[in-house]
Parts: structure tokens; C-alpha cells; sequence
């Protein structure tokens, strides 16, 4: 069960090799899939109950759990 809102859709890691000659290259190392094999690159994944975070959050580094409209519907679909 995932709440929230749509994620971003990072499903890649990119891994940077130096060389000895001081140049580089970077290489897709690894995708994120989902358990049914869809990839989540570009795509994101959507929540089975979508909760916005309240617009006085959004910016802000720590939020206080009791706070966090996110969390708290997540520990209410928990607790169904």
C-alpha cells in the first residue's frame, strides 16, 4: 500500500568510472522494476491513496510526524 503521491520516476543508477588518464565515463549500471517487471524509470509509481503534503510543509527539511498529513493517512490506512 503506498501513500503520497505520484513518485518521480528515478529507476536507473548511473555509476561514474574514472580512467587513468584522468577522463571518465558514465554507464547505467542498474533499473528499479517493480514486482510485476514494469520499469519505473520516467513513470514513477502511483500511490493507492493520494495525499498531497499541505503546501506549509513542501520546503521544508524536517517535518514533525505528528505534522505530516502524509504519515498520518498512511498510519490510518495502517490501522484499517
Amino acid at each position: 500500500m503506498i501513500v503520497g503521491t505520484n513518485t518521480f520516476g528515478k529507476g536507473i543508477v548511473q555509476s561514474i568510472y574514472e580512467l587513468d588518464d584522468g577522463s571518465g565515463f558514465k554507464i547505467t549500471t542498474d533499473e528499479f522494476f517493480t514486482p510485476s517487471g514494469n520499469t519505473i524509470h520516467g513513470v514513477g509509481i502511483a500511490p493507492d491513496v493520494e495525499v498531497e503534503l499541505d503546501e506549509a510543509l513542501r520546503g521544508e527539511t524536517e517535518i514533525p510526524h505528528d505534522k505530516d498529513n502524509q504519515l498520518q493517512k498512511a498510519l490510518e490506512v495502517l490501522g484499517q
